[in-house]
């Protein structure tokens, strides 16, 4: 086998953790095999291909038809193989091993196997910068720093400047993509701790215009104390940044700056009128069950009840005002028989 050229890819060159093997459609497409052969052939042959990059070395197959015949996926029809073998075994070459290879496999498996001794290399090398492992001389010169050598040996034959760009292309595309992976995670991490801060802020505004509400109220009054309203604990605000809910408190009474706002808000309601109201919204939210009866704001969820409850109100209000018009006309009338009953 003197006469027979060398192997095309190193003899250890093993890519069977490799789950994808690159294809070139255009230069598929465009062979001399895809034009001349059949369709059982073409299918063979693209299987050969495919299961070349997984044996060892990769891209070669065994000059063997019963073994070509399985790894061609026809089981045992070594009689289908025979037929069909000189179009399927297009471009493979047999070298000096005793194994065929083909030339584009052979491209494709050594730029595989050169980027997979590089990253061994790398790795080697950074592990050796955490752990303060030493790296033997000796280690440094054998089978792994060959492996690339080999590679790069087999290698010479190829474009050079193609090669030189693929490479470009790989180095750019893994930093471009180690770039975008570090900008997205900063991304990431500032709009997460964006919406921490804000969120602590809107607590913290919200805890200090109920703390200003609550000293505005004061205790008593026309409309009695606030008791839904307590300042949050020092505490209790580092503890939980986020504001709770929490229900209405079983004695509530309507504070007197909650009445005044809805008789200012409101110029047609008296103030038996905001305390009508006020016994319908204790009861309402006491009688509410599960989670909805808890709120955040319950002062805004007064104002939210007097706004919808006013045309009711106005109109309770109207037919009360005709009611005690009814009745004052009524006791006039008493009065004035009483009177004539006395005259006569």
């Amino acid at each position: 086998m003197a006469d027979l050229p060398d192997p095309m890819t190193p003899a250890d060159c093993d890519l069977r953790d490799f789950q994808f093997m690159p294809l070139d459609i255009v230069r598929l497409f465009g062979s001399e095999f895809h034009a001349v052969a059949s369709d059982a052939a073409w299918r063979a042959g693209v299987t050969l291909w495919l299961k070349s990059f997984h044996q060892v070395p990769a891209a070669s197959i065994p000059n063997d038809d019963l073994q070509l015949t399985r790894l061609a996926e026809l089981g045992r029809d070594v009689k289908t193989w025979l037929k069909i073998k000189k179009q399927a075994l297009h471009g493979w070459i047999e070298c000096g091993d005793g194994r065929l290879y083909h030339p584009v496999v052979a491209e494709k498996a050594n730029e595989a196997w050169q980027r997979k001794s590089i990253q061994r290399e790398r790795s080697k090398k950074g592990n050796a910068a955490r752990w303060g492992a030493g790296t033997h001389p000796a280690h440094e010169s054998g089978s792994r720093k060959s492996v690339g050598e080999d590679a790069a040996n087999v290698l010479q034959g190829a474009n050079e400047s193609q090669k030189d760009s693929q490479k470009e292309c790989l180095n750019d595309s893994f930093k471009g993509s180690q770039r975008e992976s570090f900008k997205d995670s900063l991304r990431d991490s500032q709009r997460d701790s964006f919406k921490d801060r804000k969120g602590q802020g809107q607590g913290q505004r919200q805890r200090q215009g109920q703390e200003e509400e609550l000293k505005k109220d004061g205790d008593g009054g026309k409309f009695g104390a606030d008791k839904s309203q307590k300042p949050p604990s020092a505490a209790g605000a580092a503890a939980s940044p986020q504001p709770r809910g929490s229900r209405l408190d079983a004695g509530w009474e309507l504070p007197k700056s909650w009445g005044d706002w809805a008789l200012a808000e409101f110029p047609d309601w008296t103030p038996d009128t905001a305390r009508l109201e006020a016994a319908k919204f204790a009861d309402y939210w006491h009688a509410k069950a599960g989670k909805d009866g808890a709120k955040l704001d319950w002062l805004a969820t007064w104002r939210n009840w007097c706004r919808n409850a006013r045309p009711s109100v106005c109109a309770v209000t109207t037919n009360r005002q005709e009611a005690l018009e009814i009745r004052n006309r009524a006791v006039a009338d008493s009065w004035l028989r009483e009177k004539a009953m006395v005259t006569a």
